[in-house]
C-alpha cells in the first residue's frame, strides 16, 4: 500500500481541511444542536476524534477507498489533545492508510455519522457516561447541579428510550436543600446532565439500589418509556382522518402506543399530556383530540394562536 507519510503535515494554525459528504455534514450539524454543543465545528470534531478515533476502522477503510463526492468543506482547528492523538499516537499506523490527517478525520466522522443516534450521543458524552457507570458499578451516589439547584443522585442504569432515541439515566434523586430524605424516581437525559459531577462519600449517602427500588422502576417502565418517567400518564382519546391514521403509522418520534381502537378511527392511549401534545400537534387537521378536556382546550388555544399569526395584517 502506498505510504502517504510525506503528505501528513500541520500548519502553524493547527488547521486541517476536511471534506464531508452532505449526509455526514448534516448529521454533524444536527448533533451539534441535539447535544447543545454550540456552533463550534472544530470543538465538536475534536471531541469525536478523541472519543472515537481509536475504535475499529473497518468501515473507515471502506470509506477511504471510495471515490470522494462533492460535499461540504471546512477547516478544523485541532486542539492540543487531538493534535497529539492524530500526529503522535495514530500517525505511524494511519499514515499508511490515509493520504493526510484530514482524510483520517473525514473517515472517522463519516463512520460516526452512520451510527445510530444513541450510539453517537454515547460517544460524544463518553467521559461523563463512563464516570456515572463507574458510580453505578461501585454503588456510589453523586451530586450534580441542575438549573441552579444541587441534587443527590442514586444512579441505577442507563437505557435508550425507544421513542426519543436518547440515552437516559434512571435514578433516585433528592434535592439538597429539602429537609426530608424523600427521594423521587427520575430519568435524566445523558446530554443534559451537568459535567460537574461529584461523588458523595458512602458514609454520608449510600448509592446502593435495593430490590424494592428495582421493582419500582420496572413497574413504572411498564407504564411509559424512560423519557416520560417523570410525567403522570392519563387516558387520551383521539379521532384520526384516513391520512391521520397513515401518518400515525409512519411517524415514530414521540409516538405513543395506542391501547385500543373504537369504530376504526377513534384511538385510545395512555400517556403523558406532554407526549400527547408533542406528537399529535404535528398531525394538524388529521387528528381531533376528544379527551381529556384539558388537552382538547390546549389544542384549541394553540390553533387560535396560529390563526391569529396568519391573519395579521
Amino acid at each position: 500500500m502506498e505510504n502517504f507519510k510525506e503528505k501528513w503535515s500541520l500548519n502553524d494554525e493547527k488547521k486541517q481541511r476536511v471534506i464531508l459528504s452532505k449526509a455526514a455534514f448534516l448529521v454533524l450539524m444536527q448533533d451539534m444542536d441535539r447535544f447543545d454543543a454550540g456552533n463550534n465545528k472544530s470543538g465538536f470534531v475534536n471531541r469525536i476524534m478523541l472519543e472515537y478515533a481509536k475504535q475499529s476502522d473497518a468501515v473507515r477503510l471502506l470509506i477511504a477507498s471510495t471515490p470522494a463526492e462533492k460535499g461540504k468543506a471546512f477547516n478544523v482547528r485541532l486542539s492540543n489533545e487531538a493534535e497529539n492523538l492524530i500526529f503522535n499516537q495514530l500517525r505511524e499506523e494511519q499514515e499508511k492508510k490515509y493520504k493526510s490527517a484530514g482524510a483520517l478525520i473525514k473517515a472517522v466522522i463519516e463512520e460516526y455519522s452512520m451510527l445510530s443516534l444513541p450510539q453517537r450521543e454515547a460517544i460524544y458524552f463518553n467521559k461523563k457516561k463512563e464516570t456515572i457507570e463507574s458510580f453505578i458499578a461501585n454503588k456510589q451516589a453523586f451530586r450534580v447541579q441542575i438549573l441552579g439547584y444541587y441534587y443527590d443522585i442514586r444512579p441505577y442504569m442507563f437505557v435508550v428510550d425507544p421513542v426519543t432515541q436518547y440515552n437516559y439515566l434512571i435514578a433516585f434523586s433528592k434535592k439538597m436543600d429539602e429537609r426530608s430524605d424523600l427521594e423521587i424516581l427520575v430519568s435524566m437525559r445523558l446530554s443534559r446532565i451537568n459535567d460537574r459531577i461529584r461523588p458523595i462519600p458512602r458514609e454520608k449517602r449510600s448509592g446502593k439500589i435495593t430490590f424494592q427500588d428495582k421493582k419500582i422502576v420496572s413497574a413504572r417502565l411498564e407504564e411509559c418509556t424512560p423519557a416520560f418517567l417523570m410525567n403522570h400518564s392519563v387516558d387520551v382519546k383521539v379521532r384520526f382522518s384516513k391520512d391521520g391514521i397513515r401518518r400515525y403509522k409512519e411517524i415514530f418520534y414521540l409516538r405513543p402506543q395506542y391501547t385500543s381502537i373504537e369504530k376504526g378511527d377513534i384511538y385510545n392511549f395512555n400517556c403523558s399530556l406532554f407526549q400527547a401534545e408533542g406528537f399529535f400537534i404535528r398531525l394538524g387537521r388529521d387528528v381531533e383530540i376528544l379527551e381529556p378536556p384539558e388537552l382538547r382546550e390546549r389544542f384549541k388555544e394553540i390553533y387560535r394562536d396560529c390563526n391569529d399569526i396568519y391573519n395579521k395584517k
